[in-house]
């Protein structure tokens, strides 16, 4: 999905109004209200106590570019074991390190994955770096990387590990790239068509970058059609600098809260910028990696 940004762009480009600067700053002033709610739906307790009970244990994956990127998180209590689970990663830029801890095998050669194994989510919450590091579960699941440009064709990674070169999107065809792939072409599918044509029936683990304002209406398009009911947990790496989008970003994040994803892990990002906003202990940054789990899928019956 990154590769549309610069489409975006040039087309936003087109539609410019009288007196932009004045209605962006009018704009700006009338969004306090959803830079409030975006930073309380990116906190990690609710008036009732910590929202991290939903994954008592977390285990978080080292990014290869640590100084720009913090580890990404996933609950083990919410994948299947005994290689039935499923895994989808959208647009990681040829950064597999989640994709591999989630796919390895005992005897799978090579040197091992050692992601970082928190016992408890609030210490990994305020400092990840903190954690110890340990051996990560094994799982055996089948992993899906998606990204049409990072990596070339299709081909196989690992075991039961395979890339794929395609995006993600709100139908299923052919989506145009931005300048930055010249204009090229590449294929999309919605989630709902990916896992029919891969018989996949649930997605323990869904991960997404959510960088322009394409990326995160494609998570509303996701969450409005029902395609995240089989999802049991979301990994989203969030940039929040659209400062036209945040009435949406708030949007996305309360319907994602109703559709049932309570978020068990958030940090910000290592280049976060601090957006001069405070209510108590809550402060706003523009970038964090953050973990959801699925609370009533975990509690629908058979959902295992």
């Amino acid at each position: 999905m990154r590769a549309t940004v610069a489409t975006v762009l040039v087309l936003s480009g087109l539609a410019v109004l009288p007196d932009t600067a004045g209605a962006k700053g009018r704009a700006h002033e009338g969004c306090k209200k959803c830079k409030i709610g975006v930073m309380r739906m990116l906190a990690n307790k609710t008036k009732t106590g910590p929202i991290s009970r939903i994954c008592p244990n977390i285990t978080a994956v080292p990014s290869s570019t640590p100084n720009e990127r913090a580890p990404a998180a996933y609950c083990p209590g919410l994948v299947r074991g005994e290689g039935k689970c499923v895994v989808y990663t959208f647009d990681q830029g040829g950064d597999f390190g989640l994709d591999k801890s989630l796919s390895s095998r005992p005897d799978e050669p090579g040197e091992p994955w050692r992601p970082i194994l928190a016992t408890r989510p609030g210490e990994l919450w305020s400092a990840p770096a903190a954690a110890v590091p340990t051996q990560s579960p094994i799982f055996d699941c089948t992993v899906m990387s998606f990204d049409p440009f990072c990596c070339g064709s299709a081909r196989e990674i690992g075991p039961k590990h395979r890339l794929v070169p395609l995006g993600l999107a709100t139908y299923d065809g052919l989506m145009v790239a931005g300048e930055e792939q010249k204009n090229s072409s590449y294929p999309v599918m919605t989630l709902k068509t990916i896992m029919a044509s891969n018989k996949h029936s649930k997605v323990d683990l869904l991960r997404l970058y959510l960088d322009a304002a394409l990326d995160w209406k494609a998570l509303k398009n996701l969450i409005n059609s029902g395609s995240l009911r089989q999802v049991r947990q979301l990994s989203l790496s969030l940039e929040l600098r659209d400062d036209d989008m945040w009435d949406e970003y708030r949007i996305i994040l309360t319907s994602l809260r109703a559709a049932g994803f309570v978020p068990f892990y958030i940090v910000k990002q290592p280049t976060a910028r601090f957006l001069a906003l405070q209510t108590g202990r809550l402060s706003l940054y523009s970038s964090y990696e953050a973990s959801f789990g699925n609370t009533k899928l975990r509690s629908r019956r058979g959902a295992s």
